[in-house]
């Protein structure tokens, strides 16, 4: 089974204002890559390995486990005791990506003509992700072994934080914990259902 961290790049979606009665809601297009073995359980206890992307500093590594472990905990899987063997190895990585260039476009009409037309800009945007990767557990001194689970999400647009997208972030890893899929997909995650989702987590 192989390993995908590049495979979320530059085609995120953005995320879009939708109209809801009589104000705007939120949604956001996280992009979902999940693969998993599936002769092999989740594992029920699990040692938690963070491994910082770029600009994540250690407060919100910290606010960045506690959506993992809220996630993982909805899936059947705690943090092993101190001193118990874990069924699996849980490595993390969140973080922001650079600046890249995007072409967007933006839908008018021309109300004298009644036509349809397309807008080109240039805007610049931030890949916000986490990657999960869950291991078998190798003895003291070693490595984690072969790869038994793995998800990444990631949300694309022109904001450079990562905190205000943890909740739907992890919204989309509570589902897709365990999945196997041939592609990536692209799910829509209104802020609202993203915010109930991950009620329980401090800080949230």
């Amino acid at each position: 089974m192989s390993s995908h961290p590049a495979r979320i790049g530059p085609a995120l979606a953005i995320a879009v204002l939708v109209g809801f009665g009589a104000g705007c809601r939120t949604v956001h297009e996280v992009k979902i890559d999940a693969i998993s073995d599936a002769g092999k359980p989740l594992g029920q206890l699990c040692r938690l390995e963070l491994r910082p992307g770029p600009t994540a500093d250690e407060p919100l590594l910290r606010r960045v486990a506690a959506h993992v472990e809220h996630a993982l905990a909805l899936n059947g899987i705690g943090i092993a005791p101190v001193g118990t063997k874990p069924d699996v190895v849980i490595q993390v990585e969140a973080g922001v990506g650079p600046a890249q260039r995007k072409f967007v476009y933006e839908a008018t009409v021309e109300p004298q003509y009644r036509v349809g037309r397309k807008d080109r800009k240039m805007i610049q945007v931030h890949e916000k992700y986490l990657r999960v990767s869950a291991r078998e557990p190798h003895p003291a001194g070693h490595a984690p072994g072969p790869e038994i689970w793995s998800v990444n999400v990631g949300v694309e647009d022109e904001s450079p934080a990562l905190a205000p997208y943890l909740p739907a972030l992890t919204a989309a890893l509570i589902d897709h914990i365990g999945d196997h899929a041939s592609e990536e997909k692209v799910v829509r995650i209104p802020e609202n259902h993203a915010k109930r989702a991950v009620g329980m987590v401090p800080g949230t």
